[in-house]
């Protein structure tokens, strides 16, 4: 795949600009970091799937803003795209930002997707020259801002994939790729998670070592495939339970596996 299709996607929030974590607007349990970085995740995965070269921070959501229009700079990527939802008190409906007038076209594809496929409302185009996601990359940019998070918390929640997937449906639109709306294998690595449903720290042997397998895969860690359930590999599963909305407790449980089930099937 050439770069005239590189393209940079990324989770609005997560990291803030000094290292700490940022969660953006919340709504009850729910964060902006944790519902856009599903929406990314999904995003990225079908773009891979169409063919599309990808620079991105999902999963793990570990760079901030200004890292991440860095990153999209020093690559040169074609599009930059960052997803956002808006606060608890906003309206219901997408309301995607640009400032260029490419970056008005690639969000008003995305939009249309969004709107055919997800059944969204819209409150428009924005034009936002003001935001530096927007003014400081150096390709057509657009700000997804998805939704409100309490108005339409159940589509972001439940109808992530398929929101991801009409954005990137929008953006291979854009950049002139043929959509593949189809996988061709959800778990391409192979690696199956243990049916055991509970590990804990100390734990060893081939099961402990099949899961530092599915989370090194999924980007989360650990580095070092020990066999033993040590500080390396509860920091991986802190950072799969952080990114997935779970209790961080480190301890790899059925809601983990439950979790990471519906991720690899």
């Amino acid at each position: 795949m050439t770069t005239k299709s590189k393209t940079g996607a990324y989770c609005g929030h997560g990291t803030s600009t000094n290292g700490a974590w940022d969660a953006g607007c919340t709504y009850g349990n729910y964060s902006e970091a944790y519902l856009c970085m599903r929406i990314t995740e999904s995003c990225v995965k079908w773009l891979k799937n169409s063919g599309v070269k990808v620079v991105t921070d999902a999963p793990g959501n570990r760079i901030n803003m200004i890292a991440q229009v860095a990153k999209s700079n020093k690559e040169k990527v074609k599009i930059h795209v960052a997803f956002h939802c808006d606060y608890y008190k906003a309206a219901p409906g997408t309301l995607p930002l640009y400032v260029s007038s490419e970056g008005k076209k690639l969000a008003s594809k995305m939009n249309y997707y969004v709107m055919k496929d997800v059944g969204m409302k819209t409150r428009g185009l924005g034009y936002r020259p003001d935001l530096y996601e927007l003014a400081q990359t150096n390709m057509p940019a657009v700000i997804f801002e998805c939704g409100s998070i309490k108005a339409d918390l159940k589509v972001m929640r439940d109808k992530y994939d398929k929101y991801g997937k009409a954005c990137a449906h929008g953006i291979c639109k854009y950049l002139g790729v043929p959509f593949k709306s189809t996988l061709p294998n959800k778990n391409p690595s192979g690696i199956k998670l243990p049916a055991r449903g509970y590990f804990k720290k100390g734990d060893y042997g081939k099961k402990v070592l099949s899961l530092q397998k599915w989370l090194k895969a999924k980007g989360f860690g650990p580095r070092k495939l020990t066999s033993k359930y040590d500080t390396n590999t509860i920091q991986a599963v802190l950072s799969f339970q952080k990114y997935y909305g779970l209790d961080t407790d480190g301890e790899f449980g059925k809601n983990s596996l439950s979790v990471a089930n519906a991720h690899t099937k």
